[in-house]
């Protein structure tokens, strides 16, 4: 079985005939020997002193008077709907949105400081090695991420708002949270976007139950082989960590959109994994955040651990996000990044694997490897009984 490297390295050792991946702008080059350290006395205080700024502030819903105060398929008739209380009902979203979006603003303003801060040092840079010439904190290599996200989703957000107003929450509710600043998405869409990511987790594992053996094929392959495959079999891992819609191309040039817009986009998801799992490691480790943290990255990591317990806790109709979760998974945590920053220490760049069952040896993922292997030998014996 050949040894896996990451894809700068394959790629080079392949020669001139085979063109390199696409590569976001790395951050090692920018120094010689960059040495990637958690030591303790890297961390900064920095300028921001928690992140609940980039989250949504509390929506506080008037209670209605009656069951069908409000439009619903239960009460069409206008003539019983209490427009005072649509009205306190508008009023109070209006509320929770304005506040949303000035908290836009006021992250915008902390990010031009800790940009200013940083002085041309990249976040990725002051947030890993030792010989970067600035710190950068947890909090602070988040609201740069956050900030830069919510800023996007500005335009059309207010648009929507501009135009719609008090029906915000309704048209919102239907376009989803994409379109929505973090600081401005409502209760039901988070419960929607979990909802959301579940299902996919549960399309990609159906996915490598029914692909596990061609993929093994594939991976114990020449390099030449492995080297084409990587850009389809890595697909479905993006589709899982929503950095695509597509689970699946058929006809399309998987290649082309690796390389120009699926390919660099997975790498910098990478470059933000490894960042806040250095910065984590420096500042004491999962045991100092809270809960809401350890979701946040962990679902954008794609946890398989942490997804199984959301899934649960569902079932049993509890609010994943909480003190119980932060207890059950805190070794798991503590486990995965540790991994992930030795890998990084030892192979010197982030490791785009970091969730493909197939090729990753970290826990997390030799979890989600014995799950697809139990579910495949399930799945064999009662096709055998079915055939018997």
């Amino acid at each position: 079985m050949p040894t896996w490297q990451s894809p700068q390295r394959r790629h080079k050792s392949a020669g001139a005939a085979a063109a390199p991946l696409p590569r976001s702008t790395g951050t090692s080059t920018q120094l010689d020997n960059p040495i990637i350290s958690t030591e303790s006395k890297y961390a900064i205080q920095g300028l921001v002193a928690d992140l609940s700024t980039t989250r949504p502030a509390p929506l506080d819903l008037p209670e209605p008077p009656h069951p069908y105060a409000w439009p619903s398929s239960q009460s069409k008739d206008p003539s019983k709907w209490d427009f005072k209380y649509l009205f306190r009902l508008g009023k109070a979203y209006g509320k929770f949105y304005w506040l949303g979006i000035k908290n836009v603003w006021a992250n915008y303003k902390t990010r031009q400081q800790i940009v200013r801060r940083l002085n041309g040092t990249s976040p990725d840079t002051a947030a890993r090695y030792q010989q970067a010439a600035q710190r950068i904190s947890y909090n602070e290599y988040e609201m740069l991420l956050r900030s830069n996200r919510d800023l996007k989703k500005l335009v059309p957000f207010a648009l929507v708002f501009a135009i719609c107003g008090e029906f915000t929450p309704l048209v919102i509710v239907l376009l989803g949270s994409g379109v929505v600043p973090a600081t401005c998405v409502i209760p039901k869409q988070l419960v929607q976007d979990r909802k959301k990511t579940l299902e996919r987790e549960s399309t990609f594992i159906d996915l490598m139950v029914d692909t596990w053996s061609k993929r093994l094929a594939g991976h114990t392959g020449s390099e030449k082989q492995l080297k084409r495959g990587m850009a389809t079999y890595l697909l479905p891992d993006a589709y899982r960590l929503h950095l695509t819609p597509f689970i699946y191309l058929a006809g399309f040039p998987v290649d082309l959109y690796w390389r120009y817009l699926l390919g660099p986009r997975f790498y910098k998801h990478s470059d933000e994994i490894l960042s806040t799992a250095v910065l984590v490691q420096r500042e004491g480790g999962w045991s100092k955040r809270s809960p809401q943290d350890m979701w946040e990255w962990g679902n954008k990591y794609g946890m398989y651990s942490l997804r199984q317990y959301a899934k649960d806790a569902i079932d049993r109709d509890e609010d994943p996000v909480s003190e119980h979760m932060k207890s059950t998974l805190l070794r798991h945590f503590e486990d995965e990044t540790q991994a992930i920053v030795q890998q990084a220490q030892r192979d010197g760049d982030p490791d785009l694997q970091h969730h493909d069952p197939r090729l990753c040896k970290k826990p997390d993922c030799v979890a989600m490897r014995r799950h697809i292997e139990r579910v495949e030998r399930e799945r064999e014996k009662e096709g055998k009984v079915k055939k018997s």
